[in-house]
Formats: structure tokens, C-alpha cells, sequence
């Protein structure tokens, strides 16, 4: 769960439960069945009865059943291209977060790892996105916070309430 308030960026994990470790979904096994994941936006849901969620940002690669069970539930959701042109922004935004120290996570070490496994790639126009290709391990986690970044600076720019949620493949 992502949380901006006043100009600090607030990451919450969320409490274990059904299929839930402490620090994310567990799948068994070396396939990830999507349909065992449906229930990821009940969790969502939940959440949504606590913080009113406004807006949740994706990845469209294989979201379509979680965005139609959150649209359906009254959740706006807004994809995000996986691009240099639409991760440039909140990419650079997350690095300043965490350059002036305003980004907490709660002391969450799979997010931590996950950070130090992050490579970027970047272009003659300093444009800039993390790279999995380029990148020692997972970087999910990270890929989501940049994600949900590029969410809330969309969001602030509307005046909306400034609260996302974090969301990998």
C-alpha cells in the first residue's frame, strides 16, 4: 500500500492472511495458476473499505481479471505503459524520494532487495526506466512503486485524495 502525505511517501505492507506471507503472495510450485490470484482484489477490496481507494495503476499484462473485479467494485484503474516515456518521470520522482529520504517502506526487506537488484537503462535524452533484462533479481516491487509514483503525481496534479496501490506481475 502506497500512501503520499504531506510530500512523504509512506509504503504499509499488508497484514497476512489467506495466501499471504508477510511480505506478499506465495505461489507454489514453478507455475503461477493467474485464476488462484483473483482473489489478490479481494484483498484490494478490503483495503478499500479502510483507506478509499481512488485509483490503482497496472501493468495490462495479464490484469484484465483483477481490473474488472476493482472497475466493477467501484475502483479506478489506470494502466501504465511499461515505456521510457511513461516511467521516465515517476522513475526520477522515486530516486529524489528516496535521495532526500521521504520514501519509508516500512523496513521491508524484499522491497530493499529487490531495490538493490534494480539496473536502469537510459537514453540520449536522460530519460530513464528500470530494467529487468539488465537487473541482478526480481525488481517487481520496484517496477510497482514507480508505477504507483507516476499514479499519484497524475493524482496530485487533479487535486485528488493521494493514496495507491503497489501491484506487480
Amino acid at each position: 500500500l502506497l500512501m503520499l502525505e504531506m510530500g512523504e511517501l509512506h509504503l504499509h505492507p499488508i497484514r497476512p492472511g489467506p495466501c499471504v506471507s508477510r511480505l506478499g503472495r506465495i505461489s507454489p510450485g514453478l507455475l503461477i495458476d493467474l485464476l488462484r490470484f483473483i482473489p489478490q482484489s479481494t484483498g484490494i477490496l478490503d483495503l478499500n473499505q479502510r483507506f478509499n481507494i481512488r485509483k490503482v495503476g497496472y501493468d495490462g499484462w495479464n490484469a484484465d481479471a483483477t481490473r474488472l473485479v476493482l472497475e466493477r467494485n467501484g475502483i479506478e484503474c489506470e494502466k501504465v505503459p511499461q515505456t521510457m516515456s511513461a516511467l521516465t518521470a515517476p522513475f526520477k520522482k522515486l530516486k529524489e524520494l528516496i535521495d532526500t529520504k521521504q520514501l519509508r517502506h516500512a523496513g521491508n526487506p524484499v522491497l530493499r532487495w529487490m531495490a538493490m537488484n534494480t539496473a536502469q537503462i537510459s537514453d540520449s535524452n536522460d530519460n530513464a526506466k528500470p530494467c529487468k533484462k539488465k537487473s541482478a533479481d526480481k525488481i517487481d516491487g520496484i517496477v510497482a512503486t514507480v508505477m504507483a509514483v507516476g499514479v499519484a503525481m497524475v493524482t496530485e496534479n487533479s487535486g485528488e485524495p493521494q493514496l495507491i496501490v503497489l501491484g506487480g506481475r
